[in-house]
């Protein structure tokens, strides 16, 4: 196919110190055997030669490069977004790297009626990675679907097209008309800006090959949140995100299953991930979220959790820890 036909797919790249991984990253998008592509870094105040590697790419490549502080991922792919010029955008991250036609097989796919379109997600642990990932088996399985073909949007074909957003592809309008952003400083805003994106999405189109490569290495940011409890609170921050969003956007009625669903999802998540020294402070961030979106039926999800009284979260020795926790806590 010729540079110019077909729609503008727009690549948005946000680089912070991955001066080993990026090249490859690049090649993988300028190998596209579809053509009419812009590239667009966001080189977000790296201090190794990440900027560098860009601006040689750059002296043989048609290459948008924004030279920033540092102001986080999520800001990074924002201010990224600000210069998209195609009908399409793809946001891929620095170390992960694509099947040199995926963009091709999404074009042939593209009609009226699809605002999403994803690949299947092949895991790749890095080789000369020194650090075993213990959940690596796990996160592949999670990551994994058997979907394929036109699929409605609805809350289970959501889910089974993941939340990753490397291995999609969005029609930039849906984005920019509803100012659908990824939240500053949080961890999981994949999560967070799927499930906006999602709220104004008709039909998803699943190509059933893995052509998205998602790199684990031990020292990325999903590698340290399941490593580090350090990260605790920023999961019931995503849920906040979702839920205020879907309110202030007036869909808290139409969508309140789907978001009830998420919101316990999310809530156990945190809880999980949380000290029980926490528990109080997440109950009440919970009590707010319910309180502003009208969330009622959740009123009596958090009191069972309270006294102890989900017999599906009694599966295992972490439920059992947080059960015991929650409880001492509000029979005091």
């Amino acid at each position: 196919m010729k540079e110019n036909e077909g729609p503008l797919i727009s690549v948005v790249i946000p680089v912070y110190n991955v001066e080993n991984y990026v090249r490859k990253t690049l090649d993988s998008v300028f190998a596209q055997t579809y053509k009419n592509i812009e590239v667009i870094c966001v080189n977000d105040g790296s201090t190794d030669n990440s900027l560098a590697v860009l601006q040689d790419y750059a002296k043989t490549h048609k290459i948008t490069i924004i030279d920033q502080q540092n102001g986080g991922l999520s800001h990074a792919r924002n201010e990224g977004f600000k210069l998209v010029k195609g009908e399409w955008v793809s946001f891929l991250d620095s170390d992960d790297y694509i099947a040199p036609d995926l963009y091709e097989k999404y074009v042939k796919a593209i009609n009226p009626d699809i605002d999403l379109l994803c690949c299947w997600i092949q895991c790749v642990q890095e080789e000369k990675s020194t650090e075993p990932i213990p959940w690596f088996d796990h996160y592949s399985k999670i990551l994994s679907t058997n979907c394929a073909g036109i699929k409605p949007c609805d809350t289970h074909y959501a889910r089974e097209a993941k939340d990753q957003v490397g291995n999609k592809l969005y029609r930039s309008s849906i984005i920019r008309d509803n100012a659908i952003d990824f939240p500053k400083g949080l961890f999981s805003q994949d999560t967070a800006f799927h499930w906006k994106y999602i709220a104004f999405c008709r039909n998803i189109y699943f190509v059933p090959s893995k052509d998205f490569f998602y790199l684990l290495r031990s020292n990325t940011i999903t590698w340290n949140m399941y490593k580090r409890r350090d990260r605790a609170g920023h999961t019931i921050a995503v849920a906040k995100d979702i839920c205020y969003f879907y309110k202030d956007k007036g869909l808290v009625q139409k969508h309140q299953k789907r978001l009830a669903d998420l919101f316990r999802v999310l809530f156990s998540l945190e809880l999980q991930r949380s000290e029980p020294e926490n528990y109080d402070s997440l109950f009440k961030q919970a009590s707010e979220i319910i309180d502003r979106t009208g969330f009622t039926s959740l009123t009596y999800y958090l009191k069972a959790i309270k006294e102890g009284n989900i017999d599906k979260l009694r599966k295992g020795p972490v439920w059992k820890r947080i059960l015991r926790a929650v409880k001492k806590l509000f029979s005091r």
